[in-house]
């Protein structure tokens, strides 16, 4: 299953600091743990893949076509 959410609302998430987004974050951190896609749609057109680094802070990467 792939979860969408547009840049501007991964940064408004990223940015608040209510418990409410570190909720949605940690809903995404574990759907990335358990395989499931996370995608960023971009200004731009393109999308990301949403990933957590070894400190668990969220980042992107952009996602490549096949």
């Amino acid at each position: 299953m792939a979860h969408e959410i547009s840049r501007e609302t991964l940064e408004r998430l990223k940015a608040d600091h209510s418990n409410e987004a570190a909720t949605l974050l940690n809903d995404y951190k574990r759907a990335v743990k358990c395989s499931e896609l996370v995608v960023v749609d971009e200004p731009d057109g393109t999308k990301s893949l949403v990933e957590f680094n070894e400190q668990g802070e969220c980042c992107t990467r952009p996602l490549r076509p096949r």
